[in-house]
């Protein structure tokens, strides 16, 4: 499975997932909407895939990945603090 870490998770819904929200509006509002329903569609449920279905990669500002532990299921990283079980 694809990885993706929490910078660039943030990069995709700011610059993709909010312009395409005020894009669908307009063309609602147009009354233009639903001709291009399926492409939007595809494009939202692969964002979605993106956030509930790809791994994280935990990376610091150079590239290096940050230390973590796993203690009873849950990692922990430095910055973060529990996230969650795999």
């Amino acid at each position: 499975m694809a990885k993706i870490d929490t910078d660039g998770l943030q990069e995709l819904t700011t610059n993709i997932k909010n312009p395409l929200k005020h894009l669908w509006e307009k063309l609602d509002k147009a009354g233009i909407a639903d001709s291009c329903l399926e492409e939007f569609d595809y494009i939202h449920k692969f964002l979605n895939k993106v956030e509930t279905q790809w791994s994280r990669s935990f990376t610091d500002e150079n590239g290096t990945n940050e230390p973590e532990v796993m203690v009873n299921g849950k990692r922990y990283t430095v910055a973060a603090g529990p996230q969650g079980t795999r």
